[in-house]
């Protein structure tokens, strides 16, 4: 059953004073928004990250330092259990090795990322792009270093996040990012190109010179909220400074497109002690 939302898109988008935000992804698909329009306070911040470094340490054994680069190849750690080895994704074990991190399931990690998921603003936003009924596929923690390894090459990784056909047009997808470290060109942050969700291609092998020098990176400060069409053109900048940076990440999708993740294992408890159960109920394939 598709969710009975108590507004239309257009009352909730103007109640919420998200129609630059809404103007933002429709030209460019993607959009910023700044930590006093989203409630995500500096104190809130520092929980989830402190809160995604204890994820990252418990299904590692390596304590990461916000302010350090690690010294080691990260990997899975070796007497982990069953359970946290599930929280890693498949391929975590190579990717530590090059520089970030990728964790599931941050969702029932703190009550901090659940609250992120229910906050009116993400999901306002994710309704303007794939309508009234999405589903979610994945809740991560990500953690980048500086990395020689690490690089993602000189088109940055760029790609899209639609089922690989052409015209890339469809509404599948859409992507949120949750930053909880400052994030300037050199921290490393997620990079796009403008524009290229109208174009209905795939960036392979249509990545031009002129096109490669337009790509951009995203520049935020902590608690801000950036959402983006999964069409759109996006990858990793390089990062040349020393230390983490942070974000939680979670993408949904429209309901006949299975899930990267199993929200079945995500618990009712947890589901109906959230700000909107409704909503949550929805989100975790209930």
């Amino acid at each position: 059953m598709v969710m009975q939302w108590t507004h239309s898109i257009e009352q909730s988008v103007e109640a919420l004073e998200l129609i630059d935000h809404a103007e933002d992804l429709k030209r460019d698909g993607l959009t910023i928004v700044p930590p006093g329009k989203t409630g995500f306070s500096i104190e809130d911040v520092e929980v989830a990250r402190a809160a995604l470094l204890d994820a990252a340490e418990a299904r590692t054994g390596y304590r990461f330092n916000i302010d350090e680069t690690p010294n080691e190849t990260i990997r899975v750690k070796a007497s982990a259990t069953a359970g946290e080895r599930r929280a890693m994704t498949s391929e975590s074990d190579r990717l530590g090795a090059q520089g970030y991190l990728v964790m599931v399931y941050m969702l029932a990690a703190h009550p901090i990322f659940r609250d992120l998921i229910t906050n009116p603003i993400v999901n306002t936003l994710h309704r303007y792009m794939l309508g009234d009924d999405f589903r979610l596929t994945t809740s991560n923690g990500f953690v980048k270093w500086a990395h020689p390894e690490g690089s993602w090459g000189k088109y940055y990784g760029l790609h899209c996040d639609s089922p690989l056909v052409e015209p890339a047009t469809a509404k599948f997808a859409a992507n949120c990012n949750w930053f909880l470290t400052d994030c300037e060109a050199d921290d490393g942050p997620l990079c796009y190109l403008p524009g290229t969700h109208l174009t209905g291609q795939h960036p392979h092998g249509n990545v031009s010179p002129e096109l490669l020098a337009q790509v951009r990176p995203v520049e935020a400060e902590a608690g801000s909220l950036v959402i983006f069409d999964s069409t759109m053109w996006h990858g990793s900048w390089p990062r040349t400074r020393d230390g983490l940076r942070l974000t939680a990440h979670t993408q949904r999708r429209v309901p006949l497109l299975a899930p990267l993740s199993d929200f079945s294992v995500i618990s009712d408890e947890l589901i109906e002690s959230s700000n909107d159960p409704d909503v949550m109920r929805m989100l975790c394939w209930r």
